[in-house]
């Protein structure tokens, strides 16, 4: 197995003083870890580390007490360090499809929480939350940012991250998703907020970063078939990452079905747009209506053509609170 490491200190010393992670932080990455260039900035990390600090003022000591967290899809554990500095669980539990990540995200964590600190973690290979499931785990918080595209033909599952961006369907889960959500690119977080009701405790939530590249309302309306109360906890925008394989994708998905269109934005004039809409005081539940207003978007066609001159393409990245109603 091929390691490399990243050095992620700067990203963790923008939380302040730090309690439970050591003062440099490094992860390994396999082969199969998905950690692009640019993702503590750019990416989603950022949205996550804002919204797990405001799940923490929300809650009336601070953190989960005695309580249980699961990564879901965990990757290099970035998330569930974050999740131990912040949320300060007695209980991590990481899953990924890729049996290299899920050890390597469960030595990132131990390697980088100070020994003092009482947290247990567990790690398995599992699909969704299949691993809670068989286990009987009960968790006060499930966090989960999956991919949205199903598998094409020409795209393999164990080359490279890939299965960040791309993830196969079964037939058993194709006949259970309703079609909106699934035409709409929705059929793994369905899936996943499905399976999660039978994983959470009395009171407990789920968090879901799903890119609005569809209109906000349609991802809302998933939350609520499932029983969920969904809250935005960050809207920003959201760097496309292995841009030529899921644009080309989601270009095809176009094509195919002309009354579909996806949400794409330049990222450098969207974060200004959005910045402008902020200041302005537009209510945050708003935000992406407001931002698609504004007319500066454009389809997935056109986000390929400008990624191929050199362009960044964004999206706009919904952090969602789902709570069980």
């Amino acid at each position: 197995m091929n390691l490399s490491e990243v050095d992620c200190t700067q990203f963790f010393d923008e939380l302040g003083p730090r309690e439970r992670t050591r003062e440099r932080i490094v992860l390994e990455l396999t082969e199969h870890t998905y950690f692009p260039e640019g993702e503590p900035s750019t990416g989603w990390l950022p949205k996550v580390r804002r919204a797990f600090r405001i799940l923490a003022g929300s809650l009336s000591n601070g953190k989960i007490e005695h309580g249980t967290v699961c990564i879901v899809g965990c990757g290099p554990a970035l998330d569930g360090i974050l999740a131990a500095e912040i949320l300060r669980p007695d209980y991590l539990v990481l899953t990924d499809v890729h049996e290299d990540v899920v050890a390597t995200g469960k030595r990132n964590v131990l390697r980088n929480c100070v020994s003092q600190t009482a947290i247990r973690i567990d790690a398995y290979v599992s699909d969704l939350c299949q691993a809670l499931i068989y286990h009987k785990i009960k968790a006060d918080l499930i966090y989960e940012n999956l991919p949205n595209l199903a598998t094409p033909g020409d795209v393999n599952l164990d080359d490279g991250a890939l299965s960040a961006s791309f993830f196969a369907i079964s037939e058993t889960q194709r006949n259970i998703i309703p079609s909106e959500f699934a035409e709409h690119m929705l059929a793994l977080h369905y899936t996943c907020l499905m399976e999660a009701r039978e994983c959470l405790r009395p009171g407990g939530e789920i968090i879901s970063c799903i890119g609005a590249r569809i209109p906000q309302k349609i991802i809302f309306r998933m939350f609520r078939e499932l029983g969920y109360s969904p809250a935005l906890v960050v809207v920003d925008l959201v760097e496309q990452f292995e841009a030529e394989k899921v644009l080309a994708e989601y270009a095809r998905v176009e094509r195919d079905k002309p009354n579909m269109e996806f949400v794409f934005y330049d990222l450098d004039k969207g974060r200004e747009q959005l910045r402008k809409l902020e200041e302005r005081g537009v209510e945050l539940e708003r935000l992406a209506d407001a931002m698609a207003d504004l007319g500066i978007s454009f389809n997935a066609q056109t986000a390929a053509n400008r990624h191929s001159l050199g362009q960044r393409v964004a999206v706009l990245g919904l952090v969602i609170r789902g709570k069980l109603s």
